[in-house]
């Protein structure tokens, strides 16, 4: 028994679609979030001198590269995690007496990461406080003074400072298309529906019953 073209045609159409639904997807994901993890390896330990082989800075950050340019810049990250604190988050609990945040962010992809971030606070007076700061390419920092103290250590970079980074995806859910995606799409299904109903018209009827 022959298949009438009226089935044909919603097949097509039907394929059409889910084909349109997989292009749609794939645009979603290759606009999601991703989160890099990453690492600093063997410091000079100012204080003593001593190259600390073992010593190791370990973070991660998520962004998105928004405008295709292969670089992440401050605007297009969301997370800075390092040392266990998000960087990016902190800024929101700035005050007078205290800031936390990412001065500067730049990333290429698959290329060289720079970045300043760090806090410092201190009390009304300004007699007592401290702070952490980390500048990628020159050193790690924490202090802390009072009236009757200051400490300070510091770790510097080195020509045997190894980098390490690992791209990996934020989930494995698959987002949700953008809006702009989605209009796409119903056109697109909206084109498709058009066409086959055309095509089905347009074919001379048989009788299939013979």
């Amino acid at each position: 028994m022959m298949t009438p073209p009226y089935f044909c045609s919603r097949s097509i159409m039907f394929k059409t679609v889910a084909l349109a639904v997989l292009m749609a997807a794939s645009c979603a994901a290759n606009a999601a979030h991703n989160t890099w993890d990453f690492s600093y390896t063997g410091f000079l330990d100012e204080g003593s001198g001593e190259f600390l082989a073992d010593y190791t800075i370990s973070g991660s950050f998520s962004g998105s590269d928004s405008n295709r340019d292969g670089v992440l810049d401050k605007s297009e990250i969301f997370s800075l995690v390092l040392n266990g604190m998000n960087f990016v988050a902190c800024a929101a609990d700035s005050n007078a007496n205290y800031h936390c945040g990412t001065d500067v962010f730049n990333y290429r992809i698959g290329g060289a990461l720079q970045f300043e971030a760090g806090l410092f606070g201190y009390d009304n007076e300004g007699y007592s406080g401290g702070g952490y700061s980390f500048t990628s390419g020159k050193s790690e920092i924490d202090y802390s003074y009072s009236p009757n103290h200051y400490m300070r250590n510091a770790r510097l970079w080195t020509d045997a400072t190894h980098f390490s980074i690992t791209p990996a995806w934020s989930g494995s859910v698959l987002p949700v298309p953008e809006p702009s995606t989605w209009s796409m799409l119903l056109i697109g299904m909206g084109f498709a529906s058009f066409a086959a109903i055309r095509r089905r018209r347009a074919a001379p009827f048989r009788d299939h019953t013979r």
